[in-house]
Formats: structure tokens, sequence, C-alpha cells
């Protein structure tokens, strides 16, 4: 789906703007998203905000861009390799990461990995019939893409299946892609989603000593 990977990278990063504003609110505040961002910003907010508090999710690691996504995936994969014989055997294909695809392509992983965003952040069940009306009333006045905001309501409406989200995982570095950005939206003071997050790296067949070295990555986004 045509620009469904920008849709995306504004949304991750939205996240992280919000989880610096709660870090910094006795500071400065930082600077606003741009305008060309709002739309991904409204999506964030019904999301975090369905939860029923304004802050953003709590975690040690937290990607401010889909380059930051696959970088972290990359890593993770590389380690997977250089300390476990069983890396391959689970995942004979490395797969291509986000951030080396074509324009095309990535729009698909994409679609993959917000599939597994919006999956993550109904972990808890806190989007009911409800608050599913709430949001497609706020979707319906946002300017966005008309193919993206079906996407969009498409999911939302979804039953909640982790199984679809694993279905898409073919390779490594995609599995690992899926998880992390699975992360970007859940809250680890949540154990209904912390558990959500420990059951998909056991259906991805990610190796805890692995994935457990993810909060260790927050210099990386900047390397």
């Amino acid at each position: 789906m045509r620009g469904l990977s920008s849709f995306l990278e504004q949304m991750v990063a939205c996240v992280r703007t919000l989880a610096h504003r709660n870090e910094v609110a006795s500071e400065a505040a930082p600077a606003s998203p741009s305008a060309a961002n709002m739309p991904a910003l409204g999506i964030v907010n019904l999301l975090i905000g369905a939860r029923g508090s304004p802050q953003a999710p709590q975690r040690g690691y937290r990607p401010s861009s889909l380059a930051d996504i696959s970088r972290a995936a990359s890593h993770l994969w590389q380690q997977w390799q250089a300390t476990s014989a069983t890396a391959l055997e689970t995942y004979p294909q490395a797969g291509i990461s986000m951030d080396a695809l074509s324009r095309d392509e990535r729009d698909e992983r994409a679609e993959v990995l917000l599939r597994a965003l919006l999956t993550a952040a109904k972990a808890d069940g806190h989007i009911d019939k409800d608050e599913q009306a709430r949001i497609d009333i706020a979707l319906n006045d946002m300017t966005l893409d008309e193919d993206i905001l079906h996407f969009l309501k498409a999911e939302l409406k979804r039953p909640f299946d982790i199984d679809a989200v694993v279905a898409a995982a073919a390779d490594a570095l995609t599995a690992l892609e899926i998880y992390v950005a699975s992360v970007v939206v859940i809250d680890d003071a949540n154990d209904v989603e912390r558990d959500y997050l420990a059951r998909l790296a056991a259906l991805l067949r990610l190796p805890s000593s692995i994935i457990d070295g993810l909060p260790d990555l927050p210099d990386l986004a900047s390397a």
C-alpha cells in the first residue's frame, strides 16, 4: 500500500515524542510534531488514550524511526547467530531488513509491522465496541489517505489475532522487526501487555537470551 511506510514512520516517531514529553515534563517542552505528522499522532493518542491514561508506554528501549527498528532487528539477529547454533535452524532465511528494501517493498513490510503494532495495542482488550466507535469517529475526522484510512479501520475492527501477526514472519529479520515494532506500544507496567510480548516472542521462536538484550540498545538508534 503506497505511503504506508511513511505513515508508520510518523507513528513510531510520535510515540517516542510522547515518551520524551513524559520524561522531561518538568523541563522545557520539546517541539511539537509537525503538521504532516498530526494524523499519525492522532492515531497514537487514540491507542494510548484508550488505556485510560495519557502516558506513553513505559519501556527502556524506544525506537524513534523505522531505521531504528531495522537496526535493532539486524543487531539482534547478528547476536543470535554469534551465540547460538540454533539461529539458522530456527530461521534458515535471514531475509532483508526494512531499510534495505525498495519503496514498494517497504510499504509491504510496513503493512506487516503496522498490523503487529495494532495487535499489540489491542492486547489488554481495552479497545471494546464503545471505544472502537469513538475511534471510528475520530478517524473520519482525520486527513488521511483513503487507502490508509481503510486499512486502519479494518485492522482496528479485526478480532485480536496474534497468529496472523506471527504467520507473516517468513524469515529472521521480519520476525525480529515484528517483535521490535510491537515493543513500540507495549507498556511494561501492564502485566497483560508484558505477557503478550512474551507470548509473541515464544510464537516467533525468539530466544529470551537475545530479546532480553533489547533494552540495552538505546545508543544503537544514533549509531
